[in-house]
């Protein structure tokens, strides 16, 4: 079930990214859950970007929201079983959605 925009806008305080070679294996919580730490926000302030179902599950089990990067690991049929809360075909969606105008 997706969130409403104006849910996201109102709660991110910060929004984490999966990407190939980091530090810290973000598909389990553990990771997230120090990233927010080192942040300083709480888990439920914080939206994790990934492109796999595995990064949606991760983002679940940290208490974040879990945004889907289309295009990635796993194909739309295997994603709609893990919905996130937001998706989006490109990253540069997610600068409007966060000042509160969520056009492309």
């Amino acid at each position: 079930m997706k969130r409403g925009m104006d849910t996201i806008m109102n709660t991110v305080k910060a929004v984490l990214f999966d990407f190939e070679g980091t530090l810290v294996d973000f598909q389990y919580p553990e990771g997230l859950l120090a990233a927010a730490k080192a942040l300083d926000v709480v888990p439920g302030e914080a939206l994790f970007i990934g492109d796999s179902r595995n990064d949606v599950g991760a983002a679940r089990r940290a208490g974040m929201l879990a945004g889907y990067l289309r295009g990635g690991e796993d194909s739309p049929e295997n994603m709609a079983l893990f919905p996130a809360d937001i998706e989006l075909d490109k990253l540069l969606q997610l600068p409007p959605i966060l000042a509160g105008s969520p056009g492309t």
